[in-house]
């Protein structure tokens, strides 16, 4: 029993240490993992030595030699890595490409060249949002650099399914991130799916930026050495290389490379601030082709630039190669790097952009987010195994099918929601089994604008009200009902009993519904009573006998109302200042005017030297013989008459200037609340704006109310009969009265039993709301630089403090307009043997179709040549891409595609490949 009694407790003695054991060398591996964490994370932009490399790759060496075998198989059983270099607004039409030697010599012509690569929304945050998810904008609903640009829905819905969390989900990868991410990221978290986090915080910045290395916020400042982002995003990846070879060297590895170039602000590194002036290959066909009255509005109104504009245009394209220059450099140390690592072999390399740019293109200044060439077609170079050095692909590769890709190439098989398919195969195009896949490669894409569409939100709307319609993506469809986006929220927010409309006692908020969309509007009972209140419903009986109705205002509500009364002596004493003002306004307005007069009524002609003319009492006009009789005279007296009648409209010219230029820049003496300028309004009313107004117009607002409850004075409102003709005299009004009418007026209210005179009371209260909201406009764009402002633009200025580091920009300030509010569009885009063209079409309804078989700089709308038959094709086939989903549906194969043409034989007439060249 004692034997065995010391037995047992030896085997517990042991057991307690082997777990103390276990339990130090777990703690030992956190401190590893902690310590290089740090070290990873401490980096003060410098790339982490590559000693212990160097350490591990003995030791690799040492065991490939004592088991060549295993090591073999170990390589061959190992998956590519990949890397992904992506870029901001690099273009691919101006030939930015060509100014990058090092990327050309080591990605171009070691690997392939996509001659056709596309982005499908030329807008950063759908792009992106995009190339991450494999999907359609109008699928993964980030329409905007704004609107759900990493926000909730986003967050929810689509970040857990991009292409990291596959990747290091199902393939085991080791994955990393560093640069750019999306235009509204804040840093509150780290996206899942990334073991090494690096992302940038909001849009792209060279300097004074901050950023989430691994879950902490870093700030960094203006010094280059230190804080210069470009560098930083290379040796961020430098060090994840280095990092992923010590640690999971087993492991293949997947590392994005976002960099702000050649985006804005367009900061160069100072060693190649002085390279590519005059550079001139922005100035394609298109530059400065303007106005262009055959496409969409924004090109109609925008015509060609200005001297200053084309300087810029220059500068800029200057400003972006030279900061391309550090990707550039970028490339090459990464390069070098896995060519040291020892993974260069077995790296797939590519390198895009998020999409393209323009610079002067159709009149454009700068900027993005059109449909045409230079701003959806993006560079693509693909580098890595069994990829022929320096070919070129025709095939249409999309930012859509970058995430699919990449899954292909890691063994897993890309999800069917995606909308884009895998171009792994077109890597090695050149081999036979490959040859069908090639065949079956989609000719055909949807280009999407930014911005919302109306279809969508009737999609939306219909997947709340039937959910069980559509099951193929149960999953998309039910989740994004849950967080749904503003319009669907509001959708049902409004079908609640507590905001219908028209607005209740106790009722904060009423729903109305404006076309396609909801709108809620606060409930201001307080003004809408008040305006009520001050209503009078007359019946009026006139001198010859006939009866009408008519809406008056209670001349002693209006006057006795507490909205009008002067609050405290503050505000009457500013309001005296301002009627001083007025007064002297007034008083040079009354000159300026009669100034205006006496020029427009000199009428006179009478010059003693020449022959006269003079204008009778009565209108007419007589001359002097001579006038009559001599031709040279009479010539000559009607040329004096026009160079005289020029003169004086010059001048009147002049004076209106000065009249116009006094009303706009009156002094401004303080700020009033908005019920205070609608008190000053009302109690500085001129008789001059009384004017007649029809009931049943919608821009009859209160003070048109006539207070004279007994009379038909001018301005009163007639519900039915006709409205009282005014004389007018010299565009004086008549002081005649009908007083011979006797009204009976009593208390306005609204009833059930008189509908038309309840609607037209709406009328009145909507427009005094419209005119509330006019007001409120014009003091904001008072604000404003108006010469920078135009209706439906977006517009910007720019001048001489908008660039910090050199090249400066030194030729003063200038306005430009990038986009407008109506340029929202959905194009069909095909590309093939026989097939090259752009059909597009625009919220406004406007039709485009490009044929660059015989126009490949589109410069002209030729959708007047196609047939009906063919628009409708194009418009079927444009309304299946818009609402697509899945590759099944967004990638159909010229085969399909050709099918249907013959089934509605079009084919026939070869279509759209032979255009006139009208």
């Amino acid at each position: 029993m004692d034997t065995t009694g010391s037995s047992g407790g030896i085997v517990r003695g042991l057991s307690l240490w082997y777990r103390c054991l276990l339990w130090l060398m777990v703690i030992s591996w956190c401190t590893v993992q902690a310590l290089d964490q740090d070290v990873f994370m401490q980096r003060d932009n410098a790339v982490l030595p590559r000693r212990r490399v160097h350490k591990f790759r003995k030791t690799q060496q040492h065991q490939h030699h004592q088991h060549p075998e295993d090591a073999g198989n170990s390589d061959r059983m190992r998956r590519p890595n990949i890397v992904l270099v992506l870029t901001d607004d690099q273009d691919a039409e101006l030939g930015s490409l060509d100014y990058m030697e090092k990327t050309k010599k080591l990605l171009r012509d070691e690997g392939a060249e996509f001659q056709h690569a596309y982005s499908t929304t030329p807008m950063c945050c759908p792009s992106r949002s995009s190339l991450l998810t494999g999907l359609y904008t109008h699928n993964h609903e980030v329409f905007t650099n704004n609107d759900n640009c990493s926000g909730p829905i986003w967050q929810n819905v689509h970040e857990s399914r991009t292409f990291a969390t596959y990747l290091t989900n199902e393939a085991g990868y080791h994955t990393g991130y560093f640069g750019k991410y999306l235009n509204k990221y804040n840093g509150s978290y780290i996206p899942p799916g990334w073991r090494q986090w690096g992302g940038l915080i909001m849009n792209s910045k060279y300097y004074n930026y901050s950023i989430n290395l691994n879950g902490k916020k870093i700030k960094h400042g203006d010094d280059y050495h230190k804080d210069y982002y470009p560098n930083l995003v290379t040796n961020d990846s430098i060090n994840f290389l280095r990092h992923t070879k010590q640690h999971h060297p087993h492991r293949p590895f997947m590392l994005v490379m976002s960099f702000p170039s050649p985006h804005g602000p367009e900061d160069s590194a100072p060693e190649y601030s002085d390279m590519f002036f005059n550079v001139t290959s922005h100035h394609t066909p298109t530059y400065d082709y303007a106005p262009n009255p055959d496409k969409q509005w924004i090109l109609q109104k925008t015509g060609q630039m200005l001297p200053i504009h084309k300087k810029f245009t220059n500068l800029l394209m200057t400003k972006r190669l030279q900061t391309l220059q550090s990707v550039d450099d970028a490339v090459s140390r990464v390069y070098g790097e896995l060519k040291q690592l020892g993974e260069l072999e077995n790296t797939y390399i590519i390198y895009t952009s998020d999409h393209g740019y323009h610079l002067g293109q159709f009149g454009l200044v700068k900027g993005k987010s059109f449909p045409f060439e230079f701003d959806v077609r993006v560079p693509m170079l693909v580098r890595g195994p069994g990829i022929e050095p320096g070919i070129k692909v025709n095939e249409i590769f999309l930012n859509i099918d970058l995430a699919p890709t990449f899954l292909d190439i890691a063994g897993v098989n890309p999800p069917a929601h995606m909308d884009g398919r895998s171009a792994f195969k077109l890597f090695h195009k050149h081999k036979k089994g490959n040859k069908k896949f090639v065949s079956h490669w989609p000719d055909t894409f949807l280009i999407e604008s930014s911005g919302r569409r109306e279809y969508n939100k009737h999609k939306k709307m219909s997947s709340i009200l039937s959910p069980s319609i559509n099951n193929d993506f149960s999953i998309e469809d039910d989740l994004g009902v849950v967080v749904g986006n503003k319009a669907s929220e509001l959708f049902v927010l409004c079908q609640r009993s507590d905001y219908q409309s028209p607005c209740k006692p106790g009722q904060k908020w009423h729903c109305i519904r404006d076309g396609f969309r909801w709108r809620k509007h606060k409930c201001n009972l307080k003004n809408r009573n008040r305006l009520l209140n001050g209503l009078k419903k007359c019946t009026c009986f006139s001198a010859d006998g006939n009866l009408y109705t008519k809406l008056e205002m209670d001349k002693n509500k209006k006057h006795n109302s507490k909205n009008l009364k002067v609050a405290n002596f503050k505000d009457r004493f500013r309001r005296d200042i301002i009627a001083s003002f007025n007064n002297n306004m007034s008083s040079i307005k009354n000159v300026l005017n009669k100034q205006i007069d006496d020029l427009q009524s000199m009428t006179v002609v009478n010059d003693s030297a020449l022959a006269s003319c003079t204008v009778t009492p009565n209108g007419d006009v007589k001359c002097t013989n001579i006038v009559y009789n001599n031709p040279k005279v009479w010539k000559f007296s009607q040329n004096r008459v026009q160079k005289q009648i020029s003169n004086l409209q010059k001048k009147i010219e002049k004076l209106k200037e000065i009249q116009k230029h006094l009303e706009t820049k009156r002094p401004n003496i303080g700020d009033k609340d908005e019920e205070d300028d609608d008190t000053e309004d009302d109690l500085n009313e001129d008789d001059t704006d009384n004017l007649p107004t029809d009931y049943s117009q919608t821009q009859w607002n209160l003070r048109m109310v006539p207070v004279n409850n007994y009379s038909m004075s001018p301005g009163s409102l007639l519900v039915d009969g006709v409205e009282p003709h005014i004389l007018r005299h010299h565009g004086h009004k008549s002081q005649t009265k009908t007083s011979a009418d006797t009204c009976y007026c009593t208390p306005f209210m609204f009833s059930d039993n008189d509908p038309a005179l309840n609607k037209e009371v709406k009328k009145l209260l909507k427009a005094d709301r419209q005119k509330k909201k006019g007001r409120k406009f014009r003091k904001k764009n008072s604000k404003l630089n108006k010469e920078c402002m135009l209706e439906k633009m977006n517009c910007f200025n720019h001048d001489n403090d908008h660039w910090r580091t050199a090249p400066l920009w030194t030729e003063g300030p200038f306005c430009f307009c990038m986009n407008a509010n109506n340029n929202t569009y959905s194009c069909l885009r095909t590309i093939n043997g026989t097939h090259n063209f752009l059909y597009c079409e625009f919220v406004t309804g406007l039709v485009t179709f490009y044929n660059m078989k015989i126009d490949p700089f589109q410069q002209r709308n030729r959708a007047h040549t196609l047939e009906p038959k063919e628009k409708e094709w194009l418009r079927d086939s444009l309304s299946e891409m818009v609402r697509c989903k899945g590759s099944a549906q967004c990638a159909i194969s010229p085969v399909k595609r050709r099918k249907k043409l013959d089934n509605e034989a079009i084919t026939t007439k070869k279509l759209l490949t032979e255009q006139p060249k009208d």
